[in-house]
């Protein structure tokens, strides 16, 4: 209870935490004996409701911290730990509640800001400690139903967190992959995508040598990313926006690397060996497919 409310200020259906209590009804004042104790509990709800939190913010983060120090473990590695027991207690069933959803993405997934890359649990975790954040994540990824909407973005997350923190592309690359490969459909995701690959495309430009080939092929790439969420979302900005940052990068690159007066003629040739490349592959596709054709009788 109190991990949700510092982390995402909702009320917390406590129902859902019947498996760590062992009971089909979870009544908090049952469980909590102590009058002491039941001071730091939200009154109950509604009838029918039964979603509860610590009283205050400032009572859940003090409660946090004690019993880190009781277990003798570090702020970071006690959330952590507080997470992932929650996820796998209360937050996991492969059909959660829009209200268990919402509460889960926001406590691992979403930021309260548009401006933020990763929730606030995970921003507090990555200040304090880096690699504990990003173990976090993986381990959450092992917890929730491969395919399913949180599983996916998780892994997106994880993917993204690599970027930022670590400019670690070979591992963001392939989490980033998977999640769009078993959820197509999810427009932030690829957008998540075509975000990674023009990180990766910057931190190419930035070094003092880079080939300008393979900033147009991965420019390409991410392109194609926006260029589907500009098809599925056309009035979203973000992927108008983020194919123009591409575009920016791309044109700096080979500022950088052939001059601006010789970048025209570096991309014609460029366009044209990608061309005559994909004419050779489709003839060898097509003979290919007659000469099987001839040798294959109907």
């Amino acid at each position: 209870l109190a991990l949700i409310h510092v982390y995402t200020d909702f009320l917390f259906p406590v129902n859902a935490l019947a498996r760590l209590a062992n009971t089909d009804v979870v009544m908090l004042e049952r469980i909590f004996s102590n009058d002491d104790v039941r001071e730091l509990l939200s009154p109950p709800s509604s009838a029918g409701r039964n979603v509860r939190r610590i009283s205050f913010v400032e009572v859940a983060e003090e409660l946090l911290q004690q019993q880190a120090k009781t277990r003798e473990m570090s702020d970071t590695l006690y959330l952590k730990d507080v997470a992932l027991r929650l996820a796998k207690c209360a937050l996991s069933d492969p059909r959660p509640s829009k209200r268990i959803d919402r509460i889960t993405r926001r406590l691992y997934v979403t930021s309260e800001y548009g401006s933020e890359k990763f929730s606030p649990l995970v921003r507090c975790m990555r200040d304090k400690d880096p690699d504990v954040a990003r173990d976090m994540l993986h381990e959450l990824s092992e917890v929730f139903e491969k395919g399913s909407s949180v599983w996916a973005h998780l892994l997106a997350h994880l993917a993204k967190y690599y970027m930022s923190q670590y400019e670690d592309f070979a591992n963001a690359l392939p989490l980033i992959e998977e999640a769009v490969k078993e959820n197509k459909d999810d427009v932030l995701l690829h957008h998540i995508h075509g975000d990674i690959i023009r990180l990766h495309i910057q931190n190419l430009k930035d070094k003092q040598e880079f080939s300008l080939n393979e900033v147009l092929r991965y420019a390409i790439s991410s392109s194609y990313c926006f260029v589907t969420v500009k098809e599925k979302r056309p009035l979203m900005e973000h992927g108008y926006s983020s194919d123009a940052l591409v575009r920016k990068v791309v044109m700096l690159a080979a500022i950088k690397s052939v001059g601006g007066s010789h970048f025209v003629d570096f991309l014609r040739k460029f366009v044209n060996q990608k061309s005559d490349k994909e004419k050779q592959d489709n003839h060898v596709t097509t003979s290919s497919s007659r000469s099987f054709s001839e040798r294959t009788p109907f």
